[in-house]
């Protein structure tokens, strides 16, 4: 294999790396986008959410990409046991999809300078700032204006939607890395790869928004 050369490795790298060795790696990379993400206030609260402007510990980041990460895996593995002919490992599962996890990185880096979060706050600001004229309302004290430069403004824009690209290109590292674990093809892959990621979304938003988030910050 060129790993220069062969594409596919940027969208499925799992016909080559799988098992111990994607687990072992994914997780290094988990640890080092919550590291990013603190820093650059960039989040993943979710399956497959990405918020912008978050300020939340080290220890909040952490904890709910690997819960993330593990409801994922809590889904997905047992579907694909009743779908698939084949013999299923855990491991192999667990440690593509941790894998599938590495755009996170880049999304964490991406927020570096802090424009695509100051974008984020001033829209936020305006559009409270224009709710209020119409409903009675309480400023967020942390929401205010940043003045940004029309260069800082295009760069930001540009930032923001590089994020969005990496939440589109971890779907589809999930979904290969769901596809070749299970040893599925067609309909039956795609399908239930996005009945799962539904309810695997569904269950990680509301551990996480509805019960981590509150208790680490209450623990804090």
């Amino acid at each position: 294999m060129n790993w220069r050369r062969d594409k596919a490795i940027w969208y499925n790298p799992f016909e080559y790396l799988a098992g111990y060795k994607a687990l072992l790696i994914g997780l290094g990379l988990m640890v080092l986008a919550s590291l990013a993400g603190t820093l650059t206030q960039i989040w993943f609260p979710g399956a497959l959410d990405l918020k912008v402007a978050y300020e939340g510990s080290y220890g909040v980041h952490l904890v709910t990409s690997v819960l993330s990460w593990l409801i994922v895996v809590a889904v997905l593995y047992p579907l694909a046991r009743g779908l698939s002919s084949s013999k299923i490992r855990l491991v192999d599962m667990a440690g593509t999809l941790a894998l599938a996890r590495a755009p996170q990185l880049v999304a964490g880096l991406s927020g570096i300078g802090g424009l695509s979060s100051k974008a984020v706050n001033n829209w936020l600001y305006h559009i409270t700032e224009e709710l209020q004229g119409a409903i009675p309302m309480d400023l967020p004290g942390r929401l205010s204006p940043v003045e940004m430069q029309g260069w800082e403004w295009f760069l930001a824009i540009n930032l923001l939607g590089l994020q969005l690209l990496t939440i589109v290109w971890m779907t589809a590292l999930m979904y290969h890395a769901y596809r070749v674990s299970a040893n599925l093809k067609g309909t039956r892959a795609g399908v239930s790869f996005v009945v799962g990621m539904l309810i695997a979304e569904a269950l990680s938003v509301f551990a996480i928004l509805r019960l981590i988030v509150p208790l680490l910050q209450a623990g804090s």
